[in-house]
């Protein structure tokens, strides 16, 4: 493989424990590997454009001499650093916070791309994302925990205002819904907040029906720092009664600007996913919550992402939620495991190219050969010119909308974006829930734009059999379309069973008609 098509990522999993030290520690695939074409002088560049050089010692898998560029962008346990080697002494790298996006890189007075003056008198003078609590680095791991894993199961958000901070007996912040959403047993008398180790026991008190915080909470305030906008967001832990915080500081999430616009052409924002069991088995994502609160507006309900050996896979966005569904067979695909880590790049329109690192830190396709870079992506104005002059992209669809939809309300599609000139496809692979004649949840994709215009006017479906027609009626969901009555006479007569997979071409007639083929 030539170096002008070579991008390996990798996550330095051992940072924590080396931040101290100056150092990095390399993933042992990667020395392997490429330990042997390293130089001794190695450079890591930001995307800011600076340039921090390190010396690569080969007998510890380490490039050390970086007490300089840890000082200066603050970096401590909680801060993971993911290094592209390029080849050559070249490394990009990107730092994600506790927030799990990409920090923001200080233009203060740093290297350039061509000094190598040394500057370890340097001090930091631009930490990010920092308290001043002796649990900093608890709230900070409880942050993490949220952001990086997966933050849809919250349990309780609490916007911080100024009678929350106020040092009092009793603190009314538990509302009816809240504690119904944190299902706190009355009858125990205390809850217990806190962080990944540390806890407050925090005591309930009851006035007329209504329930406050009582003694701790101001202990737990005032040791979390919290200030007046800061939000805290509880989780479940595996006892009852018992929450993990994590903590939203104003100032971290105003104080956060990521490009914008025409600027993600020449930058783009990174932000980390790290697998685990559950968000596995559901087959969703949850993105960053201050990523949503920054790009929401821009991304539309179909989200695409470029994989490196010139795939891509289509999935659907769900806004209220912050997360994509429908990513069963990306995740088998490439056999993602607990652990795995999946680095997002968003350049815009909707686009991300995507990284998966194993449970070892180290990018899994690292060794395709012409392996499609962000910056081939990136140079093309839109993700469909790049598609329409390259014959080697796999494109797999999914659909739905910003309503809440289960894993299993998700079909794969394959095809092209919708077009006026285009017949319109979508694809459903019958499981045993399909044939329930009371709930089989078919759904018409609603990429269908058009067809859901007209659906309060037209309420039967015509599906097209081997030349035989069979009308379904339609049964609108909010902004969607299931089909209903009839569906189990269609599949019932012309003896389709589980696992076949049936394809739906749309038609466009006087009659909503759908053709079908197996």
């Amino acid at each position: 493989m030539s170096d002008q098509v070579l991008q390996v990522n990798f996550m330095c999993l051992h940072a924590a424990r080396s931040y101290e030290k100056g150092i990095l520690v390399l993933p042992r695939e990667f020395i392997e590997q490429y330990g042997e074409k390293l130089p001794n002088k190695v450079y890591l560049y930001v995307p800011s454009g600076a340039m921090w050089p390190g010396t690569f010692v080969k007998s510890s898998g380490t490039i050390e001499g970086l007490q300089c560029m840890i000082s200066f962008y603050g970096l401590k346990q909680y801060n993971l650093p993911l290094l592209q080697y390029t080849g050559g002494s070249h490394f990009n790298v990107h730092i994600f916070n506790c927030y799990a996006v990409e920090i923001e890189y200080a233009l203060g007075s740093i290297p350039s791309k061509k000094s190598t003056i040394p500057t370890e008198n340097l001090m930091c003078s631009h930490g990010n994302l920092l308290t001043q609590s002796k649990f900093e680095l608890e709230i900070l791991a409880a942050a993490l925990n949220f952001n990086a894993y997966n933050n849809s199961d919250k349990l309780w958000e609490m916007k911080i205002d100024r009678k929350h901070l106020e040092i009092k007996d009793l603190h009314q912040v538990l509302s009816k819904e809240a504690m119904t959403k944190l299902n706190i047993d009355k009858n125990m008398g205390y809850v217990d907040v806190g962080f990944v180790i540390k806890k407050w026991k925090i005591d309930l008190v009851e006035d007329n029906g209504n329930w406050s915080f009582g003694n701790c909470w101001n202990d737990f305030a005032k040791e979390s720092n919290l200030s007046e906008g800061d939000i805290c967001i509880f989780n479940n832990t595996n006892k009852k009664n018992s929450f993990q915080v994590a903590i939203f500081k104003l100032k971290d999430v105003s104080n956060w600007n990521p490009p914008k616009g025409h600027e993600l052409q020449k930058s783009r924002t990174c932000f980390l996913h790290i697998c685990n069991k559950d968000s596995l088995q559901k087959g969703e994502i949850v993105f960053p919550r201050l990523f949503m609160e920054k790009y929401e507006s821009q991304l539309g309900n179909a989200v695409k992402l470029w994989m490196a050996e010139r795939y891509v896979w289509i999935t659907v966005l769900c806004v209220r939620k912050n997360c994509i569904f429908g990513l069963q067979r990306l995740q088998n695909f490439y056999s993602i495991k607990p652990e795995s880590m999946l680095v997002f790049e968003y350049f815009g329109e909707s686009t991300f190219y995507l990284s998966i690192l194993g449970p070892n830190g180290v990018d899994i396709l690292y060794d395709r050969t012409n392996k499609l870079l962000l910056e081939e992506v990136v140079m093309e104005s839109t993700v469909g010119n790049y598609m329409s002059v390259s014959d080697a992209v796999e494109v797999h669809e999914g659909m739905y909308g910003k309503e809440h939809i289960s894993s299993g309300d998700y079909d794969m599609v394959e095809g092209e974006e919708n077009s006026e000139n285009k017949i319109e496809n979508f694809s459903v692979s019958l499981k045993i829930s399909h044939f329930d004649e009371k709930s089989h949840e078919v759904y018409i994709p609603r990429s269908l734009v058009n067809f859901y215009r007209k659906w309060r006017n037209r309420k039967t479906v015509t599906l097209s059999y081997q030349g035989k027609e069979c009308e379904i009626k339609g049964n609108a969901e909010g902004k969607r379309c299931r089909l209903g009555k009839g569906w189990s006479h269609f599949i019932g007569k012309n003896d389709f069973v589980v696992g076949q997979r049936l394809n739906f071409q749309y038609l466009r007639k006087t009659k909503m008609l759908f053709k079908v083929t197996t």
